[in-house]
């Protein structure tokens, strides 16, 4: 699936997420919302692809991420980003954690169908 495809999907989700968890009363909607947003434009599964939209957009940073060796490889297991999100846990970024998981989970999710 095309990267545009991935983040229309991914902000589709998140649309709907967001009212829910206001109605929940959810506290950390904005920071999940963030979170969210980051996980699709610029820290998406698809870093370790050579077409890949977010990695175009990192610029520079780009370099970060010289362990992604091939396409669909670690960051495409949802225990890299479970880890990922108990480090944010551990650093009392649990909301910006959830939205980077979730985002991530869902475009994992989407590939898996294709």
């Amino acid at each position: 699936m095309k990267g545009k495809s991935h983040e229309l999907i991914n902000f589709s989700i998140l649309f709907l997420l967001v009212p829910i968890l206001y109605y929940l009363d959810v506290g950390g909607i904005p920071l999940f919302s963030f979170g969210w947003v980051i996980g699709t434009l610029y820290l998406s599964p698809d870093l370790d692809a050579d077409y890949s939209r977010s990695l175009n957009r990192m610029g520079n940073l780009k370099y970060l991420f010289w362990f992604t060796t091939r396409h669909r490889g670690i960051l495409h297991n949802p225990v890299f980003w479970s880890f990922l999100f108990l480090i944010l846990v551990f650093l009392r970024h649990a909301w910006m954690g959830a939205g980077l998981f979730g985002a991530a989970l869902v475009h994992i999710m989407v590939d898996k169908k294709n």
